[in-house]
C-alpha cells in the first residue's frame, strides 16, 4: 500500500473537496494521460470495460488531410510520429498553464 508523505506536490489539496473543484485541470485528450483518463471516465462501455495500458488507439484521430501525401507503407509509422508530436506540444502547453509548473 502506498503512503503519501507530502501533500504539497499535488496540484490540488485532495483532503478538501472544495479545493478540488477550483483548481483541478485535466491533461488534454491528445496526451497519453489524457487519453487514458478519457477512456476510464467515459470513453468505454461500463459492461465491457477492461483496464488497459495506453496505446495509439485511445488517442483522438489526426486532423483531416494530415496523412494525405504519405505512402501507404509509411502511414502507420508517420501517424504515430504525428500523434506523438501533437501530444508533446499539447502537454507542454498544459504544463505551462498549470499552477504547479510555475512553482
Amino acid at each position: 500500500m502506498w503512503k503519501v508523505q507530502r501533500w504539497d506536490f499535488w496540484p490540488v489539496d485532495l483532503r478538501r473537496p472544495s479545493g478540488l473543484a477550483k483548481t483541478w485541470c485535466l491533461p488534454p485528450e491528445t496526451t497519453a494521460h489524457g487519453a487514458l483518463l478519457s477512456h476510464v471516465t467515459g470513453g468505454a462501455d461500463d459492461e465491457t470495460f477492461q483496464p488497459m495500458n495506453v496505446n495509439f488507439g485511445l488517442f483522438p484521430p489526426l486532423e483531416d488531410g494530415a496523412m494525405e501525401d504519405i505512402k501507404r507503407k509509411e502511414r502507420k509509422v508517420m501517424r504515430r510520429r504525428l500523434m506523438s508530436r501533437r501530444a508533446l506540444s499539447d502537454i507542454a502547453v498544459w504544463f505551462s498553464d498549470t499552477p504547479l509548473a510555475a512553482e
